[in-house]
C-alpha cells in the first residue's frame, strides 16, 4: 500500500466521525491557505498539522457546548469552519498527488506522528460528539445536521490490484 493512500485512509477514518472538537483552551483556527490551487504543493505533514489544529478547534467548540445557546453558537462556528475543511481536503489531495511517494524516512516518521495526533484528537472528538448526542444536540437541528454520523462519508479506496491465479478446470470423469 502506498504511504499517500495510507495517509488518505487514516484521515478519512479520523474524519468519518463528526469532524469537530477541541480541548479546554480553544486552539486558534489554522489560517486558510493563501492560494488553494497554488502551483507549489505544501508537504503532507504541514497539511496534516493544519488538520490537527482544525480538529482541536472543533473539539474546543464542542466542549464548550453545554446548552441551547452554546449549541447555536457551535453550529454557526462549525459551519464557518467547513470552508477551511474543504480547503484542507483539496490541499491534502494535492500533496498526495504530488511526487511525495519516495519520501525520506524522517518525513515519513513526521507524517506518522501527525497521523497519530490526528487519531488522538479524533478519539477525543468522538467522546464530545457522543456527549452532545446524548443531550439531544441541545435541541439544535443545525448542530445535529453537522455532527450526525448518518451523513455519508467519502472514503478513498486503495487502488491495489490483486491478480488471482487461474482455477484449474476439473478433470474429465472416466
Amino acid at each position: 500500500m502506498k504511504t499517500t493512500s495510507y495517509v488518505s485512509m487514516i484521515v478519512a477514518a479520523a474524519l468519518a466521525a463528526p469532524v469537530f472538537a477541541q480541548e479546554q483552551a480553544p486552539a486558534p483556527a489554522p489560517a486558510a491557505p493563501a492560494a488553494p490551487a497554488a502551483a507549489a504543493t505544501r508537504p503532507a505533514v504541514e497539511v496534516l498539522g493544519d488538520w490537527v489544529k482544525l480538529m482541536q478547534t472543533v473539539e474546543n467548540l464542542l466542549k464548550a457546548t453545554t446548552d441551547g445557546s452554546s449549541a447555536a453558537k457551535a453550529a454557526t462556528d462549525l459551519q464557518q469552519l467547513k470552508t477551511l475543511q474543504e480547503k484542507l481536503n483539496e490541499e491534502l489531495k494535492l500533496a498526495q498527488n504530488s511526487d511525495q511517494a519516495n519520501l525520506p524516512q524522517e518525513e515519513l516518521v513526521k507524517i506518522f506522528q501527525k497521523l497519530q495526533e490526528l487519531q488522538n484528537v479524533a478519539n477525543s472528538l468522538n467522546t464530545e460528539v457522543e456527549r452532545i448526542e446524548k443531550a439531544g444536540f441541545f435541541g439544535n437541528d443545525a448542530l445535529k445536521g453537522l455532527l450526525s454520523s448518518d451523513a455519508p462519508v467519502e472514503v478513498e479506496e486503495d487502488e491495489t490490484v490483486v491478480e488471482e491465479a487461474p482455477v484449474p478446470a476439473p478433470a474429465p470423469a472416466k
